[in-house]
């Protein structure tokens, strides 16, 4: 058997869980190699003190107050997550109440608002078409000049 093997298996070997094939295995590798016999004895340190070692049992109402205490959690977070709920519908509120707010100012600015882009439709045009016309005045001027 390889440590590989023997170290995989050496806690079953504790628990008493192998064959007796195996178990012999074991035994005649731990008398070879030193590594395993280390890790064999670590193991049985280990085993023999929690052996010696008390058993503590939880009290018979173990259960019943952790599935209590479990239960007020669950009411606490519930509490919690419904106050998000409704923290995030206030903000919707708010919202809707706000964007209805701005449409109704635009009321009146619906009557303005053609204005403004006529204005600005003529101001373009003009930026535009005012060079034009007086380079075409221009033009004029120099065509009287020729022809006098």
């Amino acid at each position: 058997m390889e440590c590989k093997e023997v170290l995989a298996k050496i806690d079953l070997f504790f628990e008493e869980r192998l064959t007796d094939k195996e178990t012999s295995k074991i035994k005649e590798h731990l008398k070879v190699c030193q590594r395993c016999r280390i890790e064999y004895n670590e193991m049985s340190t280990l085993f023999n003190i929690l052996a010696d070692h008390q058993i503590v049992l939880p009290p018979c109402d173990f259960t019943d107050i952790v599935l209590n205490e479990l239960e007020g959690n669950e009411r606490k977070m519930f509490k919690l997550s419904s106050s998000v709920y409704k923290l995030g519908l206030s903000f919707i509120a708010a919202g809707v109440l706000i964007i209805s707010l701005n449409f109704l100012s635009l009321d009146n600015m619906l009557y303005e608002f053609p204005q403004y882009i006529s204005k600005g439709c003529l101001e373009v045009n003009q930026k535009i078409v005012n060079p034009f016309a007086r380079f075409s005045g221009g033009l004029d001027y120099i065509k009287g000049y020729w022809s006098e």
